[in-house]
């Protein structure tokens, strides 16, 4: 029972070790809130030959929601979720194993504040790229100028927090507001 026990407790501190240190990952996760689900697919606007691409995915709920819904509409639609905390990358893993789009879905170990984003989409030839975000807005600006150069035609939906720097092309009303910015 001890053994038992004390293992519980070592869980227990390797995860709040896991999210509380900026190490293992330098942006706080909080999910996107689940009364939004139809505004957030509805904003990222899914269609053929397109790439979602989840910057500091979390649980990932998002992407796993939105390739439902491409399937289930038959688009050939691809999904990265991109995400440093390493307890969250194996919930992803396990999402994607049992979902029913799975060969849709990438999974990336990715840090968003330093590695390449070229390299996200390397095996990606499709149309156009939809960004979403859900992060603090301190850090909006910052991605927002890794993102600028990115080849493609692209979209940037952010949640909650507006990117402070730009103009967005629509705000959607929802328990938090959705921010949509185009670039074509």
């Amino acid at each position: 029972m001890f053994f038992l026990i004390g293992g519980i407790v070592i869980l227990l501190l390797v995860f709040l070790i896991i999210f509380a240190f900026p190490q293992f990952s330098p942006i706080p996760y909080y999910p996107s809130n689940y009364q939004d689900k139809n505004r957030l697919l509805k904003s990222l606007n899914l269609n053929n030959n397109q790439l979602v691409i989840d910057l500091g995915a979390g649980d990932g709920w998002v992407i796993f929601a939105a390739a439902s819904t491409a399937y289930q509409q038959k688009l050939n639609t691809q999904f990265i979720a991109a995400e440093i905390n390493p307890f969250l990358i194996l919930l992803l893993y396990s999402k994607r194993f049992f979902h029913p789009n799975k060969k849709n879905i990438a999974i990336k170990f990715f840090n968003i504040l330093k590695d390449d984003y070229q390299s996200l989409a390397q095996n990606y030839p499709l149309n156009y790229t939809t960004f979403y975000l859900y992060l603090s807005p301190w850090f909006l600006s910052t991605i927002w100028q890794r993102i600028a150069s990115w080849p493609k035609p692209k979209t940037i939906v952010t949640y909650y927090y507006p990117i402070n720097t730009l103009t967005p092309v629509k705000i959607i009303k929802g328990i938090n507001n959705i921010y949509l910015y185009n670039f074509f």
